[in-house]
């Protein structure tokens, strides 16, 4: 948890230094790096609380029943409804999980949306094996543009959005 902040407390502590800098024996260069560094962490600080605060996935499969062995077609897309606020980059992590909770297929994504408001793709599950996959979940990654803070958040799919993989009919063998 600490390593996820150690490079905004670092730039907060320039700041401080620089600030105390500035108080004590004056001159441009202090006050320079207390106002640049200032606006810098403040927007990291805005980065990080507002980014993902309201974004939402919806998860389409091309069907819930399929045979094991043939693969199965998912289109996801991601929406942000709540600040304008420009995301530099956003990495979204699709995980199928099975009854049990392993991690059994994953898509990752790696996107630079900018102002954009909606993030649509299309991936593709390759022979899935047999079982109920029942249990999905979207994981968001962001920060800001110099990677001081990073924000995580989980989007869990509502029970209904399952695939079951039936095992292969003995006649088609």
């Amino acid at each position: 948890m600490m390593r996820r902040y150690s490079l905004f407390v670092l730039f907060f502590l320039l700041w401080g230094v620089s600030l105390a800098s500035g108080l004590m024996w004056g001159g441009f260069n202090p006050w320079f790096l207390v106002g640049s560094l200032g606006l810098l962490l403040s927007y990291a600080s805005l980065q990080h609380v507002l980014t993902l605060r309201k974004m939402k996935a919806d998860v389409l499969v091309s069907t819930h029943q399929t045979i094991a062995g043939e693969g199965v077609e998912v289109h996801v897309a991601v929406k942000q409804t709540g600040v304008l606020l420009p995301v530099p980059w956003l990495t979204i992590r699709d995980v199928w999980s099975d009854n049990q909770g392993r991690d059994v297929y994953r898509c990752t994504r790696l996107v630079f949306p900018g102002l954009s408001r909606t993030i649509d793709y299309r991936y593709s599950i390759m022979n899935i094996d047999r079982g109920i996959y029942g249990q999905h979940r979207i994981e968001l990654v962001s920060g800001d543009l110099f990677g001081m803070l990073k924000s995580i958040r989980t989007i869990n799919s509502p029970p209904e959005l399952q695939i079951i993989a039936l095992p292969r009919p003995v006649h088609s063998l």
